[in-house]
């Protein structure tokens, strides 16, 4: 396996097991996280015939990009390359959001219903 598989694998399970956690950058749908002498972003493009793919950008810490890593670049050592990156984006885009915050203060509003059976029971 190469290093660029490697990396993207260690990086697609640190950022699921929110061991880093991504934050926004200026650009919409573009989070970042940050590490003492490089920075990564992710983000998604939309291309002309509306194909979707998905960029991690490398910087070193004079903010020079040293590498555009695309789902398309690790799909020959990764055959999941695609979902794999995408899960990256959802959940940095998740973290930097705030979306469990979001969840858990409209909970504080919504009580339970607790005579509704649960989706998970089966209808028997």
């Amino acid at each position: 396996m190469s290093k660029l598989a490697d990396f993207m694998k260690r990086l697609h399970k640190n950022t699921l097991d929110g061991t880093i956690s991504w934050q926004e950058t200026f650009e919409d749908d573009k989070y970042q996280i940050s590490f003492p002498k490089y920075t990564l972003q992710i983000l998604m493009n939309e291309d002309s015939t509306g194909d979707i793919s998905y960029i991690v950008q490398i910087f070193n810490e004079e903010g020079k990009l040293i590498e555009d890593i695309s789902d398309y670049d690790i799909s020959n050592e990764i055959p999941h390359g695609f979902v794999m990156m995408k899960e990256i984006y959802e959940r940095a885009r998740s973290q930097a959001m705030g979306l469990d915050k979001a969840l858990d203060d409209i909970m504080t509003y919504l009580p339970p219903d607790d005579n509704q059976p649960s989706f998970d029971d089966p209808p028997f």
